[in-house]
């Protein structure tokens, strides 16, 4: 029963978390935003958080009562971002207003579609990560300074 419930919780707390943190508008997010985009480091530090913070779901979800046929393809997407190269253009490709519309739309589709509730949440927590992910012109203008 506490699987079920950390499998119902655990994403709440993800996006309310990542949400809180990205409303402040204080020095610790504009520092966050400027070494994000001014490093490659960083951004793979973000990403491996990302990472395990889907890791730890998905593991919650084989415990709780996930079915396994809608664990499959959430989990080799999470596989996939392991390369750094995917995850980068994944969270690029994002910024894109109608595919990340697109996204959020198919979020909501697999989030009502019996046996699919991984693999929702795991699209959802890549979009939140794309918000926080900073965009192509951003990069290139701060490396042009270094």
């Amino acid at each position: 029963m506490a699987w079920i419930l950390l499998q119902f919780i655990s994403p709440v707390l993800i996006i309310l978390i990542s949400c809180s943190i990205y409303k402040r508008q204080g020095t610790i997010m504009e520092n966050f935003n400027l070494r994000i985009a001014w490093s490659s480091s960083y951004r793979k530090l973000f990403m491996l958080v990302v990472l395990l913070l889907l890791l730890i779901f998905h593991f919650i979800c084989l415990n709780g009562q996930c079915s396994i046929a809608g664990l499959i393809p959430s989990s080799l997407f999470v596989l996939g971002l392991f390369s750094y190269k995917f995850s980068h253009w994944i969270l690029r490709q994002l910024h894109k207003p109608k595919l990340m519309f697109s996204a959020f739309v198919a979020t909501l589709v697999f989030l009502f579609v019996p046996g699919m509730y991984s693999s929702a949440v795991t699209l959802g927590v890549i979009l939140v990560a794309s918000l926080f992910y900073p965009t192509k012109e951003k990069i290139r203008q701060n490396n042009l300074y270094k």
